[in-house]
């Protein structure tokens, strides 16, 4: 149901299901847009721009993205938090098996400009200890090297 779309070195998921319109234009609590996430090149580090949410609904997007890439051999992946707002433990789910499917890879996944409240949530599920976090994007994009 949901189909990757290149425009311009950039990524975005669309949700192509057929009830689209009935489940998501018609819940103002489902008005996600159809841009979930971008994903955009820098300096050989594949970012992964999140958007406010990761919730159940937004999970298997996340995993199939970072699938994807891996299958393409880009395997430096940065997930951007930066605008993330709530994470739920589907959220926490789609970033570890993401992390396992680039480390499986011989690849490595790191997190930058977590909410403090998502920061919290990684902190007492000891997801800190399992993903590299950094407080800006440079500097978790120099860190690769």
């Amino acid at each position: 149901p949901f189909r990757p779309v290149l425009t311009k070195e950039k990524y975005s998921l669309e949700l192509t299901h057929k009830y689209r319109n009935l489940l998501v234009d018609s819940n103002p609590f489902l008005q996600l847009g159809a841009v979930v996430m971008t994903i955009e090149e820098k300096d050989g580090i594949w970012v992964v721009v999140m958007e406010e949410r990761l919730d159940a609904l937004e999970a298997p997007k996340v995993k199939d993205a970072v699938k994807k890439l891996a299958e393409e051999g880009k395997l430096k992946i940065l997930i951007d938090m930066g605008k993330t707002r709530f994470i739920d433990s589907a959220g926490c789910g789609s970033l570890v098996a993401s992390l396992r499917t680039i480390a499986k890879n011989k690849g490595d996944m790191k997190i930058s400009r977590p909410s403090a409240q998502v920061q919290t949530l990684f902190e007492l599920t000891r997801l800190h200890r399992i993903f590299e976090i950094f407080d800006d994007v440079e500097g978790a994009v120099n860190s690769f090297s």
